[in-house]
């Protein structure tokens, strides 16, 4: 094989010399013809001898370059559409065959144009006319609307208006009762004074309290007993057995065998009172019972019955326990049920007496009344046998243990009726006066206050009242075995007064609840 390299040698330089030859003398007709001829195989072997070596502006080499590249693209364009010719005649022989498909698609569409074209139109019309009518059916339907509106705008102004005049009546009308009875109580005290005058007109006086006491204002002019709790026949489960609540006495054990009965409270059930019975124990609408767990008012328990004015007993009872509650039930057989104590809430938590007194305060004192400067002490508020009372406005005083329901008794402008009596056996009784938890009135500060007053207490029994108007006047001697007495207004064992009692349940019930 080296043998033949010599040849090969010398054939590659012949054709070398003679393309060099062949170009030099075609070199002037390659240059003229450019265009045609820079894509032959020899021109552009030898494209560097083509540009005029007298032109500096030309780079031979750039040129042979740039006419090389040229070139390569000519053939490669030329040899993709020598390939792509058939493909493409291909495809316009098929988009000629679907000349016919579109022509006939375009005339199916034009034809369906014009079918539908007049449907449309009609639809159109229908539909224009449509929508007016549904517009004009909107308006008149909201027109309709707000004319209902103001007619149900006018019936409920017209209800509100003669609500508020039936109130108006029936605030006049209670107005001027009210008026007959201040003109009563105090035809009741002139009567007290001046009995050889006023004999005459005693008559009429009873008549019209007899009168007044069959209304619905029967509550201003004698016993409040619906705020207070169960009939006398009621049982009660003690440690012992079932006995009577007229039965029960401080002291008593109840059936747990822990709790003990600390005070029985006794009283006048106003016929106009409102109590319920359940399963068959009478008590008072308000009274607290344990009812599926929570603690609810009488009415509002799902066994409660109404009960008429012909089942209402005489006297109503409530005891105060140490566990704050009791258990109660009608007869032999009957289910029982567990009902709060007087007291209701729970014992031993200063924020929840705190919170009590701060309630009493101001329902006393009105709600812009500062409780913090005043040192405010929970409890019952109770008298030992030593407190005296007054029988009537000359003084004649009595002890509060001989003080019996239907008693009038002192008050700060006249005299009160006794509704109710409530014993205690508690250990803080003071032999005189009352104990360091009576509200009592402040006549410079002008308020009630419940101050914690020291005192010697001895064991025995203590004693409240409940009147009419929620307080009493009280005398104590001023020191043991003193012929000078001191004179107080306290408020009765209610407290804020049994007319006002309802304005404390919500308080109780959250705290109950809660």
């Amino acid at each position: 094989m080296l043998e033949a390299l010599p040849l090969l040698a010398v054939t590659l330089v012949f054709i070398g010399i003679f393309a060099y030859s062949y170009a030099t003398i075609q070199l002037e007709e390659i240059r003229a013809n450019w265009d045609a001829r820079r894509c032959d195989p020899l021109v552009m072997a030898m494209a560097h001898m083509v540009p005029d070596k007298n032109d500096p502006t030309i780079d031979p080499s750039d040129f042979s370059s740039d006419n090389f590249s040229f070139c390569i693209g000519r053939i490669i364009d030329s040899s993709i559409s020598i390939f792509l010719q058939p493909v493409m005649a291909l495809f316009s022989q098929q988009m000629e065959a679907t000349k016919p498909i579109n022509n006939s698609m375009n005339y199916l569409r034009n034809m369906a144009s014009s079918l539908m074209a007049p449907l449309l139109s009609i639809f159109g019309n229908l539909w224009d006319k449509f929508s007016v009518i549904l517009y004009q059916a909107g308006r008149i339907f909201f027109k309709l609307f707000s004319a209902m509106d103001r007619v149900f705008g006018i019936a409920t102004a017209s209800v509100f208006a003669g609500m508020s005049m039936y109130k108006a009546i029936q605030n006049s009308i209670g107005f001027v009762i009210q008026v007959i009875i201040a003109i009563l109580a105090i035809l009741c005290v002139l009567v007290v004074f001046l009995y050889f005058v006023m004999w005459p007109v005693i008559p009429v006086i009873l008549t019209m309290i007899g009168i007044l006491s069959t209304t619905v204002y029967a509550a201003n002019i004698s016993g409040m007993g619906e705020s207070f709790c169960v009939g006398p026949n009621t049982l009660v489960k003690c440690g012992d057995g079932w006995k009577k609540v007229s039965e029960i006495e401080s002291g008593d054990v109840l059936g747990d065998k822990i709790s003990v009965v600390e005070g029985v409270l006794k009283v006048e059930c106003d016929p106009s009172a409102e109590c319920v019975s359940i399963r068959g124990v009478i008590i008072s609408k308000t009274h607290l019972v344990l009812c599926d767990g929570e603690w609810l008012p009488a009415e509002k328990h799902y066994e409660a019955l109404p009960l008429g004015a012909a089942g209402m007993p005489d006297f109503l009872y409530c005891l105060n326990t140490t566990s704050r509650t009791w258990e109660v039930k009608s007869g032999e057989g009957e289910d029982a049920f567990i009902i709060r104590d007087w007291e209701e809430l729970p014992g031993e938590h200063e924020e929840v007496d705190f919170a009590w007194e701060t309630l009493i305060y101001k329902l006393l004192n009105g709600k812009d009344a500062d409780v913090k400067p005043l040192r405010q002490a929970a409890g019952r508020g109770l008298f030992g046998k030593g407190t005296y009372v007054y029988k009537d406005t000359l003084g004649t005083k009595i002890p509060i243990h001989q003080v019996r329901i239907g008693d009038m008794i002192g008050d700060e402008k006249g005299l009160t009726r006794v509704i109710g009596i409530y014993k205690d056996t508690s250990s803080d009784i003071p032999q005189s006066g009352p104990n360091e938890s009576v509200w009592y009135y402040m006549p410079i500060k002008k308020q009630w206050n419940h101050p914690a007053v020291s005192r010697k207490a001895r064991e025995g029994e203590g004693y409240q009242l409940v009147t009419e108007s929620g307080t009493f006047m009280v005398g104590y001697p001023l020191q043991p075995n003193s012929v000078k007495h001191g004179r107080m207004l306290v408020r009765d064992f209610t407290e804020v007064g049994a007319a006002r009692i309802h304005e404390t349940y919500p308080f109780t019930q959250s705290v109950l609840n809660n």
